[in-house]
């Protein structure tokens, strides 16, 4: 009797030990809408998507991709910082779904440096464009943003990308 219980003690003291070094682990991945709260408006006339980055350096982005006419898009897209910045750098692409893969049809590429505004706080970059004589299709904006803080201590780099937007 003295064998089989010393035997069970064993066991269960075994099984206790086994089971302490069991740890729980959380996963997380890194894909650009985990880290992201994006809001996205779409009307007949227009897409428009709102993303707020968790990040440093950047507070928001905004894109808005809006028909004009029956043949001609309207593109804006704009970066807001938390801080100062001593260069932002933003291109704005309009991409046609062909073929189900969606192709740059046009990119205008934008910059603004903090010498070329010396008395003002350089936290905020916007653009817009026009592009015309367009098909008929399924279109969107793709904007890729990249921001180097004041001091030179940060720089970040950010794209986003609206759903498609029926044309005309």
């Amino acid at each position: 009797m003295k064998k089989y219980i010393k035997k069970s003690l064993t066991l269960c003291i075994t099984a206790i030990l086994m089971l302490s070094f069991i740890m729980t682990a959380y996963a997380q991945t890194n894909k650009p809408s985990d880290d992201n709260e994006i809001k996205m408006y779409k009307t007949a006339n227009s897409v428009r998507i709102y993303a707020s980055p968790r990040s440093a350096l950047v507070s928001s982005i905004e894109l808005d991709l809006t028909k004009v006419n029956s043949s001609t898009l309207k593109l804006y897209s704009e970066i807001n910082c938390h801080v100062e910045m001593e260069k932002i750098y933003m291109s704005v692409s309009l991409q046609k779904l062909e073929d189900n893969s969606w192709k740059s049809i046009t990119t205008e590429d934008f910059e603004w440096l903090k010498t070329d505004y010396p008395n003002t706080a350089l936290t905020i970059a916007s653009a817009s464009y026009k592009v015309g004589s367009l098909s008929a299709g399924e279109y969107r904006i793709r904007s890729s943003f990249s921001v180097s803080e004041l001091n030179g201590s940060g720089h970040e780099s950010r794209t986003s990308t609206s759903s498609g937007l029926s044309f005309p």
